[in-house]
């Protein structure tokens, strides 16, 4: 609990310290919940290694979903992302202030915006048709995608975005959304879908992804539970990561603006907007 929000409070943030005393930020978290302030430093000293094996196991995670790491263990000090030597110490590059930025809006995502978000995440990873579905009878369906070419042209998305005030996504949740994509598979609007993705001629086949996303965390097991039922998971944290490695803030601001009020239709692709709002500069 304790290295998850020293990361979320005192990390993840635009201009965080660039050396943090591990064992000093403990005490301080326990002496903000009532313990004795002699007690909370003795007790934090006699879990420094707990406390840095916390930490690096966290770093753990992010290292196993493929992100860039937002602090490194030197010394048993932290040495944050912003540090100007960060690479010194780390073998992962750091992350980025565009990242905390984008992560921030992105975690503080109303349903609405999340939509918006979802889909600067669509075409960052390249996709080139997206459409809002998410309305009464969308079986679901929160956003389609294809990439309309190349080698995953014939991969067609369908994207359930949840957003969350908690930290983390349950896994009752994605159970529950999974089935819903697999009865969409006997209902006419799954030709619908993809007509409108124009893959309803594809002559290199059809490809499906669920894609079960949230602005948040997923709790434990959801992960297990997603390699049983074939459907591709991204945190807050995946979905920043990769808008940032394509959009400055300002410009993924941008972009999110240009789609309101969001329209739901199979006939706007919301990709375009995206792009426009990215070139007219």
């Amino acid at each position: 609990m304790f290295a998850r929000e020293l990361i979320r409070e005192h990390i993840l943030i635009d201009s965080p310290a660039r050396v943090l005393n591990p064992v000093l930020e403990f005490s301080r978290y326990l002496t903000l919940r009532g313990i004795d302030s002699k007690e909370s430093a003795e007790f934090a000293e006699r879990n420094r290694k707990n406390l840095i094996l916390e930490i690096n196991t966290l770093c753990g995670e992010w290292e196993k979903l493929g992100l860039d790491m937002p602090l490194c263990i030197s010394e048993s000090r932290v040495i944050t992302w912003i540090h100007p030597s960060f690479m010194d110490h780390s073998d992962f590059p750091p992350i980025t202030r565009e990242f905390t930025q984008i992560l921030s809006a992105v975690r503080g995502a109303a349903p609405r915006d999340f939509l918006g978000i979802m889909a600067c995440y669509l075409v960052s990873i390249g996709c080139t048709k997206v459409f809002i579905t998410d309305t009464s009878g969308d079986c679901g369906i929160d956003l389609i995608a294809s990439f309309g070419s190349g080698e995953l042209g014939q991969v067609c998305l369908f994207v359930q975005a949840k957003t969350s005030t908690g930290i983390a996504t349950k896994k009752e949740a994605l159970l529950a959304d999974f089935s819903k994509f697999l009865l969409l598979k006997r209902l006419p609007k799954w030709n619908t879908y993809i007509k409108a993705c124009e893959l309803d001629r594809s002559i290199s086949g059809l490809s499906t992804i669920f894609a079960f996303t949230t602005n948040a965390e997923f709790r434990e097991g959801i992960r297990e539970s997603a390699l049983g039922l074939e459907v591709m998971l991204k945190s807050g944290r995946q979905i920043a990561a990769s808008i940032s490695k394509k959009f400055t803030s300002e410009q993924f601001e941008r972009a999110v603006s240009s789609l309101r009020p969001y329209i739901v239709s199979l006939s706007i692709n919301v990709a375009d907007k995206i792009f426009r709002s990215i070139t007219d500069e």
